[in-house]
C-alpha cells in the first residue's frame, strides 16, 4: 500500500466533514483527497480489516482507494482538523477499547476456541472461551468497560448500538493473519448488562476426511456400513456446542458426494 501524507494541508477538509469523527476513530481511517477517477483516497491504520473498509465505503461509495497510515498518526490528525474535532481523551479511550476487543478476538483464535462469551457480572466483565466443548475462563475486565466494549462489537457486526433492551443477532468477518473468520454474534440483555456470544467459524478451513475426524476404526466401519452407505433413512448427530457436529456432517457429505448423487443441504445459517 502507498503511504499516506497526513499533513493537515494535504487533507481535504470537506471530505472529513462528511463523516462523523467518532465513526472515523472507531474504524481507524481518515479521508485524504479525491482521486482523478472520482474515487476517494482513504488512509487506514489496518487496510486488511474488512469492517473498517466497509465503514469508509458506506460514507464515500464503493471502491475507495486505499492507502496506509500509522495508527498513531490518524487520531492526532482527526483531533487537529477544524470543526468539532474528536476530544483527545475520548480518542485515547476508544483506541484502548478497539485494542482490547482485538486482543480478545486474537486470543480466541490462537486458543482454537469455537465460541467467545462476554458476560456481564455484578462486579466485573467475565470473558470465557469454549475449547473442545468446555467453557474455559480467559480473563476478567473492569465492570465499566462493558458498554464501550459491547458497542465496539456492535459496530463491527453492524448491529444497532442504540438498542440495549432486546436480543440482536448479527454477523461479522474478522481476519487474523491468513485466517478469515466468519463470526455469528448474539447479543442479549441480562440483569447486569448485555451478554455477547460469538461463534467462530474458520472460512479457510478445509473439510476433513471422515477417517480424520477422530472416530475409532470399529465405530467408523459401523458408521459407514450402517448409516452412510444405506440408500435411505435419517441420521441424527447430537452433542454440545463445539463438539464437532457440523464438522462430522460436512465430512459425511464429502464422503458420499459423487457425480451420480444430488445433494441439497438446508442450513441456518449456512456454515
Amino acid at each position: 500500500f502507498e503511504i499516506a501524507d497526513l499533513r493537515p494541508s494535504a487533507i481535504d477538509h470537506d471530505l472529513v466533514g462528511r463523516v462523523n469523527r467518532t465513526w472515523m476513530v472507531q474504524h481507524e481511517f481518515v479521508p485524504v483527497r479525491e482521486a482523478p477517477d472520482g474515487r476517494v483516497v482513504v488512509a487506514f491504520a489496518d487496510p486488511t480489516n474488512r469492517a473498517h473498509v466497509d465503514a469508509a465505503e458506506s460514507a464515500f461509495g464503493r471502491g475507495v482507494e486505499i492507502v496506509l497510515a500509522a495508527r498513531s498518526s490518524i487520531l492526532p490528525v482527526l483531533s487537529r482538523l477544524e470543526g468539532k474535532g474528536v476530544r483527545p481523551g475520548l480518542s485515547t479511550h476508544e483506541a484502548r477499547i478497539v485494542e482490547e476487543v482485538n486482543r480478545v478476538l486474537n486470543a480466541a483464535v490462537a486458543a482454537g476456541a469455537s465460541d467467545i462469551h462476554v458476560e456481564a457480572m455484578s462486579d466485573r466483565v467475565r470473558i470465557r472461551f469454549r475449547q473442545d466443548g468446555v467453557l474455559v475462563h480467559h480473563k476478567d475486565l473492569p465492570r465499566e468497560i462493558l458498554p464501550p466494549f459491547a458497542n465496539r462489537i456492535k459496530i463491527l457486526c453492524e448491529a444497532d448500538i442504540a438498542e440495549q433492551r432486546r436480543h440482536q443477532d448479527a454477523r461479522l468477518f474478522y481476519t487474523v493473519g491468513d485466517q478469515e473468520l466468519d463470526m455469528r454474534v448474539s447479543i442479549y440483555v441480562t440483569i447486569h448488562g448485555e451478554k455477547i456470544v460469538m461463534r467462530l467459524l474458520n472460512r479457510s478451513r478445509r473439510v476433513a476426511a471422515l477417517r480424520d475426524i477422530g472416530m475409532s476404526p470399529h465405530v467408523l466401519d459401523r458408521f459407514l456400513l450402517d448409516a452412510l452407505e444405506r440408500p435411505s433413512g435419517v441420521i441424527l448427530v447430537t452433542g454440545p456446542t463445539g463438539s464437532g457436529k457440523t464438522s462430522t456432517l460436512y465430512s459425511c457429505i464429502q464422503h458420499i458426494i459423487d457425480a451420480e448423487t444430488s445433494i441439497i443441504t438446508a442450513e441456518d445459517p449456512v456454515e
